[in-house]
């Protein structure tokens, strides 16, 4: 396992806190789901039956440290019931959009979120998202047009809640 090093305190104690904490818990859920995807045969077949994040979600909840009798129940994640008020309140569609689209446009599908990530991280467009999402919350307040106090204090905050 990888550990971060870091001359900052807080990042080591960030690091230490991820190392000892949650890849405990994480490394094991994501290997016996690599195991499951294996027998179900979910790295070769497009349509399987298995759904790694559902799985990893029900390993996680029947292994929570917190809850050490949930270990020994061990529900499937429809039966647990937080799992089961959200599909209640969300339904699943009956075929997973993987199954529904032609391989190539799902490629696309994943480049084009991929490479709309990385433009959205770089610090020039970051810039001007912020300007217009300040623009935008500024006309939506049309005490700032009257109030000089209320638009000197806010031109002059450069935090603001982002939406």
């Amino acid at each position: 396992m990888r550990t971060c090093q870091s001359h900052l305190f807080s990042v080591e104690t960030e690091c230490e806190y991820i190392n000892s904490e949650v890849f405990i818990i994480l490394l094991p859920a994501l290997e016996e789901t690599l195991r499951k995807a294996k027998i179900w045969e979910a790295l070769v077949r497009q349509k399987c039956f298995f759904n790694g994040i559902d799985h990893i979600a029900q390993v996680l909840w029947n292994n929570n440290p917190r809850y050490p009798g949930r270990k020994f129940q061990s529900p499937h994640i429809f039966n647990m019931p937080w799992a089961r008020e959200h599909l209640k309140n969300n339904p699943r569609p009956y075929y997973p959009k993987s199954w529904l689209w032609p391989e190539e446009y799902a490629a696309t599908l994943i480049q084009k979120t991929v490479r709309q990530y990385f433009v959205q991280r770089q610090d020039d467009v970051q810039e001007m998202r912020d300007f217009w999402r300040k623009l935008k919350l500024e006309q939506s307040i049309p005490e700032l047009d009257t109030n000089p106090f209320l638009s000197r204090r806010f031109a002059s905050t450069s935090n603001f809640q982002k939406n």
